[in-house]
């Protein structure tokens, strides 16, 4: 327990495993939204990390962090750490998952809900040096922007952002042991959650269970694709199979 306890004690909101932990928590993730959205009143009532979006005919996806709120308005915010990915295709795979979800037999588009796409990344992608940039849709050649309800936010922990609240709650993401005096931040839930998980023995061994049953679904699905690997590889060798026998005229033995 406290080989343990001194592991967690060092972890930061960039481990995925710690992030995914600590945003079950509402209130800790409301305190976040606020600030990355500006939605001042937005009020969490559901939230679920790692939530899985299975396609049957074609990429599947996990979301880092899905959440609802009470207008029904939808969010992911991924932690997005590795520079080798596409993190605005990545954006608009994601939203096509959430929208196809979302959006009821027989519904209108019109009943489509905003749809907030949070991106956190080490690196300042964008070249925009600022922490926290928001992409609009515009028209060419004007400055008109035309709003579909979906709103793509991207937060770098490189740069500072446009506000203090922005700027603290990055440089907390980064470096989750820093000391803040309480005047001068607005996430005192995310911070609370923090203490718990890190310095409280309930929290700690709740951490503890929460990453080994992380394990163990890891290692069921790692199990089920090499089986379905297993059943893909038999079924072209069947019909490999079949084609030869076709070619030389064997009928009946196609049949057995």
């Amino acid at each position: 327990y406290v080989e343990r306890r001194k592991k967690i004690q060092g972890l930061n909101l960039t481990s995925d495993l710690f992030f995914s932990v600590v945003f079950e928590d509402h209130l800790a993730l409301q305190d976040v939204l606020r600030i990355l959205t500006g939605i001042c009143d937005l009020r969490v009532i559901r939230t679920e990390p790692q939530r899985s979006y299975r396609n049957l005919y074609g990429h599947s996806s996990i979301l880092d962090i899905w959440a609802e709120d009470s207008q029904k308005r939808q969010y992911n915010i991924e932690l997005q750490i590795a520079e080798d990915e596409d993190h605005l295709k990545r954006s608009r795979f994601i939203q096509s998952r959430i929208d196809s979800r979302v959006l009821g037999t027989g519904a209108s588009y019109a009943d489509l809900p905003d749809l907030f796409l949070i991106f956190i990344t080490e690196k300042d992608f964008l070249h925009t040096q600022t922490g926290c940039s928001e992409i609009v849709r515009i028209i060419k050649g004007t400055s008109r922007e035309i709003p579909n309800g979906v709103h793509e936010i991207y937060a770098n922990l490189t740069f500072p952002a446009s506000t203090v609240e922005q700027t603290a709650l990055l440089e907390y993401i980064k470096n989750t042991t820093i000391v803040f005096s309480p005047d001068t931040v607005k996430f005192e839930n995310l911070r609370k959650r923090v203490a718990y998980l890190k310095e409280e023995e309930k929290g700690v061994r709740y951490m503890c269970e929460f990453a080994e049953e992380l394990l163990a679904e890891g290692r069921e699905e790692g199990r089920e694709e090499g089986r379905e690997e297993g059943r893909v590889e038999t079924t072209e060798r069947i019909n490999r199979l079949n084609i030869c026998l076709a070619e030389d005229g064997r009928t009946e033995e196609i049949i057995m």
